[in-house]
């Protein structure tokens, strides 16, 4: 984000509807929502197809110094890019959703 940009934290308990809100304002101002639901989704995809380990935490932090996970505004979602390439449909297939659980407990976002 550029130095103008702006960047907006909503926080509350659990099931407060935090997520909800936050995909509403940025869809309504063009906003770019980073969500991390979709980012541990993409790295499962990106394992699978290479091969790592999903309980590797060594080899997925090697694999992630390697991916670049970025978003763009969307209608009527938010698309998802994997290296360059739109995995937004691809993230939500049945075999990424089975084996979500295991990457998201061992990737080491925030220390690639």
């Amino acid at each position: 984000m550029g130095s103008k940009g702006i960047q907006v934290a909503i926080d509350g308990p659990a099931s407060a509807g935090k997520s909800t809100v936050a995909k509403k304002i940025a869809n309504r101002f063009q906003y770019i929502y980073c969500d991390t639901g979709a980012m541990y989704r993409t790295v499962t995809l990106k394992a699978m197809q290479q091969g790592v380990a999903l309980d590797d935490p060594e080899a997925l932090a090697e694999m992630l110094k390697h991916t670049a996970i970025t978003f763009k505004p969307g209608d009527p979602e938010q698309l998802v890019f994997l290296d360059g390439n739109d995995v937004t449909a691809a993230i939500r297939q049945e075999d990424v959703t089975n084996n979500v659980s295991t990457t998201q407990l061992r990737v080491p976002f925030g220390q690639t």
